[in-house]
């Protein structure tokens, strides 16, 4: 049974996308927090993170900011979303997206780190059923199958932490959809 919290953050974050589409696609981009969200529950993932996995990207793409998710969720549930928001000023420091997302996946926390693969995971799996084969959709996918390819590489050495076994099936499957799709395209 769904507990309060869950629901509430899961209103929040169908309202804060409302009128967003996927990219490449007609989909509703609330369709990719919730699938997110329901990686991270088969994974028994801890309430705070099924929140923080719904609210992932609300920051970065919508008006809710890390205040409001911290008023009403509390400050774990903040801080891992906080963690894996993308940043302009840590986008700064680099030269290109690849190096970016390399060093963003080694500063996370195990929680954070977990919620990012799974996020990585939807990502790569959207893209080999759900992104339009247009000109443009194929450029796409070519682009986030390469970037997820550098990011994957050596990852799971490089990380601070000993990986999980969810951390370790995440990782596994995201290069297995990954070998897929360059097969593909």
């Amino acid at each position: 049974m769904l507990k309060e919290r869950v629901i509430m953050a899961y209103e929040l974050s169908k309202t804060a996308h409302a009128g967003q589409k996927r990219k490449c696609t007609d989909l509703d981009y609330f369709t990719h927090p919730k699938a997110v969200a329901r990686i991270i529950e088969k994974l028994e993932g801890s309430e705070d993170l099924i929140i923080a996995s719904l609210l992932h990207d609300t920051v970065e793409d919508t008006d809710v900011t890390i205040e409001y998710i911290e008023n009403m969720f509390g400050g774990y549930v903040a801080s891992l979303v906080n963690e894996v928001t993308n940043k302009p000023s840590d986008k700064d420091k680099f030269q290109n997206n690849k190096l970016h997302m390399h060093w963003k996946f080694r500063q996370l926390s195990q929680e954070a780190f977990l919620l990012k693969l799974a996020d990585r995971f939807h990502n790569v799996l959207f893209l080999e059923r759900d992104a339009s084969h247009s000109e443009e959709g194929i450029s796409f996918i070519k682009y986030y199958r390469d970037q997820t390819q550098y990011v994957m590489k050596d990852l799971m050495s490089d990380i601070g932490f000993m990986p999980s076994i969810r951390q370790t099936t995440l990782y596994t499957q995201i290069c297995l959809v990954i070998d897929f799709l360059e097969l593909m395209y």
